[in-house]
């Protein structure tokens, strides 16, 4: 038997999937914030800001999300015109998930920075900001032209949303690529510093997979199925996912933990020893660097270790 909704099903089906998703990572995030301020990290004003900023942008990405696809699943209910009548608020995808990402990508790149101290690292910085600026704006540029056209024609703005999602794919793999290759700069001939870094060198790709992929799949979706909402199902969460995994990356530490504070930063650009073991955390992590200074030869390198270490990966 045919039902009344199956003609329409690659249009409603992708809203309603997406707005699950969308609430369940909004519940995740609530909990992440709420362990991280818990946790009392001594970390800089701004990251306790970008923290908030990032928890307020979703919020209201949540409500705006909410509010399109009730208008069109419940209100436009039985109505096809509905779909060529979208409400202003699903405009929004673009707009609130590239903004989101690139406030995320900029801490990465800040932190690719910090850690690498060379000048190929802080030119990838460099570029990182800028491909996070270009998404951001290109996703900004996708959504009011979309407001201004037939749905029918939402096609033609290809080139707008390839650079927001290409760019958002090409900024994640720059993090995760520049962090694989800060890591291998630090391995030696020292076993447990090893052990570390492969322990690290996976959580990097886990973390950096999450939101390529997402990027990666939105983008692939919208050039085979433009015309259809398929895509929206991924734009729905995900400026949540970014969230989620600045949080899981922040709350990877130690209680009372510093290592985003002025100070210890102040201390990391101005020591001898290379910043990546400068900055790991956590107890496991803790013993291991702590076993690994106590095979280095140099005494006073050895002595930079901090008995306050924290994941800074």
């Amino acid at each position: 038997m045919t039902r009344g909704g199956e003609p329409y099903l690659l249009l409603t089906g992708p809203l309603f999937i997406g707005s699950l998703f969308n609430w369940s990572l909004l519940g995740t995030l609530v909990i992440q914030t709420y362990v991280y301020y818990s946790s009392r990290y001594n970390d800089s004003k701004w990251i306790k800001g970008l923290v908030v900023a990032t928890l307020s942008l979703d919020i209201v990405q949540t409500a705006f999300a909410t509010h399109a696809v009730w208008q069109i699943l419940i209100l436009g209910w039985g109505n096809p015109a509905t779909f060529t009548e979208l409400p202003w608020t699903a405009y929004t995808f673009p707009v609130m998930s590239g903004t989101v990402a690139a406030l995320v990508q900029f801490f990465f790149s800040w932190r690719i920075w910090v850690l690498g101290r060379t000048n190929i690292a802080h030119i990838v910085a460099i570029v990182i900001d800028l491909v996070a600026v270009m998404q951001m704006i290109a996703g900004l540029v996708a959504g009011i032209q979309t407001a201004f056209i037939p749905i029918e024609k939402v096609g033609e703005l290809k080139p707008q949303f390839t650079i927001w999602l290409a760019g958002s794919f090409g900024a994640d793999v720059l993090i995760v690529v520049s962090m694989l290759w800060i890591l291998h700069q630090n391995k030696g001939g020292i076993s447990a510093t090893n052990g570390l870094i492969d322990r690290l060198t996976v959580r990097v790709v886990h973390s950096g997979a999450v939101t390529a992929v997402a990027a990666g799949v939105e983008l692939v979706l919208f050039i085979l199925l433009s015309a259809t909402f398929v895509h929206d199902t991924p734009a729905l969460f995900l400026g949540k996912l970014y969230s989620n995994v600045l949080l899981a990356n922040l709350n990877t530490r130690r209680r009372n933990d510093n290592t985003y504070s002025s100070g210890v930063i102040t201390s990391i650009a101005n020591s001898y020893v290379h910043p990546m073991f400068a900055v790991h955390g956590g107890s496991e992590l803790h013993s291991t660097v702590e076993a690994s200074a106590t095979q280095l030869h140099d005494t006073t390198s050895a002595g930079k270790f901090s008995t306050n270490l924290s994941d800074h990966v």
